[in-house]
């Protein structure tokens, strides 16, 4: 990235406002207009000296304060405070805990618990009014990110929609997107991707979105390039 935005992030961020975050391959620059993030380095970005990592170590917060410049070889890596970080206070209820387990559980016959930073994605995603519905999750590959996903989009039920930034990936996803249980509620799973060359497919696809029901206990889940 040529030309990064600058030091330091205002919190709140403002709509669309590029930001800082640490990553498993180290500090990264994340645009929310195009879902895309960007590996910075110091020698490239002399601001871009690794973060310390967060509490959760899946949902990541905006640098607030990053160093303003690269520390000298001879001396340690200088580090912002992470009193100058908005720490999360939202802890998911026992009501919410239970809800997820017993839907990973049926739907998805899985025999292990889930992770906490599972728990924790889904149910900031639902119930903590703070987020505003979002919710950055960043894990290793394995990390249960696709089970996440789809067990966000079953528990909300109706519409939700999955961009996938490579191609390569969406069969993948897709089938475990479809490894569920018809018995605990029904559930399609739709690749966009495959109907936009032929026109009257894509009428069919938009005419069954259109029909969904506010209220509906039907979840579709559609897979979609950017």
């Amino acid at each position: 990235m040529n030309n990064p935005p600058p030091h330091p992030n205002t919190w709140p961020l403002q709509p669309n406002q590029p930001f800082y975050i640490q990553t498993a391959f180290g500090p990264a620059i994340y645009n929310p207009s195009t879902g895309a993030w960007c590996p910075i380095f110091a020698p490239q970005h002399p601001q871009a000296t690794p973060f310390p990592p967060p509490a959760q170590p899946n949902l990541l917060t905006p640098a607030v304060n990053p160093p303003s410049a690269a520390a000298s070889p001879s001396s340690p890596p200088r580090q912002p405070s992470t009193s100058a970080m908005p720490q999360s206070t939202y802890t998911p209820t026992d009501d919410m805990v239970e809800a997820l387990e017993a839907l990973s559980k049926q739907k998805w016959k899985m025999k292990t618990a889930l992770r906490p930073q599972q728990v924790l994605a889904c149910a900031t995603l639902h119930e903590d009014k703070a987020s505003d519905g979002i919710v950055l999750n960043v894990d290793r590959t394995g990390g249960g990110k696709s089970h996440t996903m789809r067990l966000s989009c079953a528990y909300e039920g109706g519409i939700g929609i999955i961009t996938i930034p490579l191609l390569a990936l969406t069969a993948s996803i897709q089938s475990k997107m479809e490894d569920f249980d018809p018995a605990y509620g029904p559930m399609s799973v739709i690749h966009l991707d495959e109907h936009c060359s032929d026109k009257h497919s894509l009428r069919k696809v938009i005419a069954i979105l259109n029909g969904v029901k506010k209220d509906t206990g039907r979840t579709i889940i559609v897979l979609t390039s950017p």
